[in-house]
């Protein structure tokens, strides 16, 4: 899903980049963000390390708001699993997706997202790894309708090969939007 994000990322970046100086952020796990490096991540930020009206929608199992590194990044979501706008994570994932996402680099906390100057919008719609693909579907046109650029759908549908149509339909809907949505492939390789 990192990768998936990057590549996009750097496939926008370089239609427009001029030579780089691969820029490198000053935050302790970067000598171990192996992926970033890979994608050549350096490169990117020498172009952009992204804008506040650029909000990411991180339709999973909510975030936690506490983190340093997400400190100015999240912009307001919804709970779909309670009904309301307490998007706490209560299982971890989505934490771990957001950071990854829009964790502020080059400030010497942690870890450098990818779009350190992007927002966060947190859409829970699921307490664990497994979820209602009605509620992703919800989650996903309630993020296109408040304004979200970039969709990360961070859940496996379980559907089988064939896609589900609710969720199918909202990713048209999406689409039709102007609204890029990226889905996990999971984790099994």
């Amino acid at each position: 899903m990192r990768r998936l994000l990057a590549l996009f990322v750097v496939l926008a970046a370089a239609l427009t980049a001029g030579p780089a100086s691969a820029r490198q952020p000053q935050d302790p796990s970067w000598p171990f963000d192996w992926a970033q490096q890979r994608v050549r991540m350096p490169e990117v930020w020498d172009y952009t390390t992204g804008r506040p009206d650029v909000i990411i929608a991180a339709v999973d199992t909510g975030v936690y708001t506490g983190l340093n590194d997400l400190a100015g990044s999240i912009a307001p979501g919804w709970d779909f699993v309670e009904d309301d706008a307490t998007t706490d994570d209560v299982h971890g994932h989505g934490t771990l997706v957001a950071s990854e996402m829009v964790a502020r680099g080059d400030n010497g906390i942690d870890i450098a997202g990818y779009c350190w100057h992007c927002r966060l919008m947190p859409v829970r719609v699921g307490s664990s790894q497994q979820t209602d693909d009605g509620l992703i579907a919800e989650g996903i046109r309630w993020a296109v309708d408040q304004g979200a650029r970039v969709i990360n759908v961070g859940f496996v549908q379980e559907t089988g090969p064939a896609p589900d149509a609710t969720v199918g339909a909202a990713v048209a809907y999406a689409v039709a939007r102007d609204a890029l949505v990226v889905a996990s492939a999971g984790n099994t390789g």
